[in-house]
């Protein structure tokens, strides 16, 4: 992780240098400057319309009663892209643009995807999964039948479940769950009937 971190904030930052100087010899100073301010202001018009209409289709999911996953996960794409294109540089500025394009993005986040499957656990148990901090992804102290998340490190899962691998549940749907408290019953339920 250091080394990407490295490379992102010394190694990026140098080449992209490099590159401006050499299209400034090129087609010389005032055209290189002219093309760094109108990407960065093409790209931040651009990422604003399309963050806008995203914005607009996650509250159209939030007031149907939808998880919008897909169109957050565009959100932040999209704001990062903003956040790439204002940053002066050729590189940064393909990245963004390239961010800006749907199925660009669709791909990105087909990867993003399978990278977290690979690297999580969701688990979920029935009584005896009592939650604490740090305990298999638990609820909470004296809190059990809670779902739950272990990024492997050391912890097996109680029993594995994986929404992935599960056809009847959809992106955005909502499943049925309660929570109880051991010592005193049920605290609540949501019911995504």
């Amino acid at each position: 992780m250091l080394i990407w971190l490295i490379l992102l904030f010394v190694t990026l930052p140098l080449v992209e240098l490099s590159l401006l100087i050499r299209l400034a010899g090129a087609i010389d100073w005032g055209p290189t400057i002219g093309v760094v301010v109108v990407t960065g202001f093409l790209g931040a018009y651009l990422a604003r319309r399309q963050g806008a209409a995203t914005w607009q289709r996650v509250q159209i999911d939030l007031n149907e009663g939808r998880m919008p996953t897909s169109d957050i996960v565009d959100a932040l794409l999209i704001f990062v892209a903003g956040l790439v294109l204002v940053t002066p540089g050729l590189i940064t500025d393909a990245f963004g643009f390239a961010l800006l394009i749907p199925p660009i993005r669709g791909w990105i986040k087909h990867r993003a995807a399978a990278f977290f499957k690979s690297r999580m656990t969701i688990m979920h148990g029935g009584p005896g999964m009592h939650g604490g901090p740090g305990l298999h992804g638990g609820l909470g102290p004296g809190i059990s039948g809670g779902f739950g998340v272990s990024s492997g490190a050391g912890m097996g899962p109680v029993q594995g479940f994986s929404p992935w691998d599960d056809e009847s549940v959809t992106d955005g749907e909502i499943i049925d769950v309660e929570v109880t408290d051991v010592r005193d019953g049920p605290v609540g339920r949501i019911d995504g009937g």
